[in-house]
């Protein structure tokens, strides 16, 4: 049974080259829905020199835009690579738990529940260190339809992925995660719970950049006499900007390991560290400013 999965993982690799050669596909394509049934499909936006992919309802992509029952805008705009990562993260997890896998398509036969076992062992490790077209593949092959709604996402497991001929009749699984969503200045973020296991950290690169740029400026300054204006002028930026940075360089101690480990509230953003900028010198009261919510 193993052998026809990794069949169709080799006819996916065949009908898929195209996507998988951007450098950022939409690994959820075609495959993500409203609880109205409405499809998300996947598109993006520019800043600057940056490109942010969304999944974003049909009804919000055309001129007009339609009404829910309150008078609400109807359909969602979801960040991409956050609701990739959290679909990601269900799907490890059950694959990580061989037991309920086997109450929910019901092996019997020894032999057969230490085979799959050992098949959804392999799966995991391929979606955690995988390529991005080997967890392509992986999404086709699990994925049947992913429900999204502002307070939960359900992903429904392809019955096919794992059933054999004892259990060919076993019901689709359907894994579910409550979720929420957060504006954050002009973005958007998904937030999933922490008190769940497989919820996966967020690091912000361009926050932990940030936050090294003003630390390493600061010292540039301190121990090798450089001045802000060459600073700038080898860093091809304004000498503004690296005299507000080097502010960052006075941060908390745990509010610089939060950030590291992204571990920060989704409210403290690259920009609304820029904009705090020069905080309390004291850590405790910076702790409101830039760490209120650091977990």
């Amino acid at each position: 049974m193993w052998d026809q999965v990794q069949a169709t993982l080799e006819s996916n690799r065949q009908g898929r080259r195209d996507r998988v050669s951007d450098k950022a596909p939409s690994l959820l394509a075609g495959r993500v829905f409203d609880v109205q049934g409405e499809r998300l499909s996947p598109t993006h936006a520019c800043k600057g020199t940056r490109r942010y992919r969304y999944y974003v309802s049909h009804s919000l992509l055309g001129k007009g835009k339609t009404e829910d029952a309150n008078g609400d805008v109807a359909g969602l705009r979801i960040p991409a690579q956050e609701l990739e990562g959290a679909v990601r993260q269900m799907l490890l997890g059950y694959l990580n738990d061989p037991p309920r896998m086997l109450a929910d398509f019901g092996h019997q036969d020894a032999v057969e529940y230490q085979a799959m076992a050992r098949h959804a062992k392999q799966l995991a490790q391929t979606l955690e260190q995988g390529t991005t077209r080997e967890r392509m593949e992986l999404f086709e092959t699990l994925i049947d339809r992913v429900t999204a709604s502002r307070d939960q996402l359900q992903v429904i497991v392809k019955r096919s992925a794992f059933a054999t001929e004892s259990n060919e009749d076993a019901a689709a699984v359907t894994l579910a995660l409550p979720v929420r969503f957060r504006r954050c200045g002009f973005g958007i973020r998904l937030i999933v719970p922490t008190q769940n296991s497989h919820a996966s950290i967020a690091v912000d690169v361009r926050l932990v950049k940030l936050v090294r740029r003003g630390i390493g400026w600061y010292r540039q300054m301190v121990t090798e006499r450089v001045w802000p204006s060459a600073i700038a002028k080898v860093e091809g930026v304004s000498p503004s900007l690296v005299q507000r940075t080097i502010y960052v360089a006075f941060l908390a101690p745990d509010i610089v390991t939060a950030i590291e480990a992204g571990r920060q509230p989704v409210t403290l953003t690259p920009d609304s560290l820029l904009k705090a900028l020069p905080l309390p010198a004291c850590w405790n009261e910076q702790q409101p400013i830039a760490g209120h919510g650091i977990r």
